[in-house]
């Protein structure tokens, strides 16, 4: 399977894509793997990488899933990076 997917038998011809909150970072990943436990989240489908919610005071992560904090606003642009 590509980054980003998944397939739990090794070699097989259907992958699955990761969800948001999910990640594949190699190549042949038989699943997908939680942000939450990186304290981290993704924004899109098929991410091969974990945002970090650390640093960030108007972030909560939630089970690899972020949200604003109350009293803070974000913008999301085109490549889905939350300024």
């Amino acid at each position: 399977c590509p980054i980003g997917w998944a397939s739990p038998t090794a070699g097989a011809s259907t992958c699955h894509i990761c969800e948001v909150g999910t990640y594949a970072s190699e190549l042949g990943s038989v699943r997908c793997q939680s942000c939450s436990s990186l304290n981290g989240y993704t924004l899109r489908n098929g991410s091969s990488r974990c945002e970090s919610c650390s640093g960030s005071p108007g972030l909560v992560c939630t089970d690899g899933h972020a949200s604003i904090a109350a009293g803070f606003w974000a913008e999301v642009t085109d490549n889905a990076t939350v300024l």
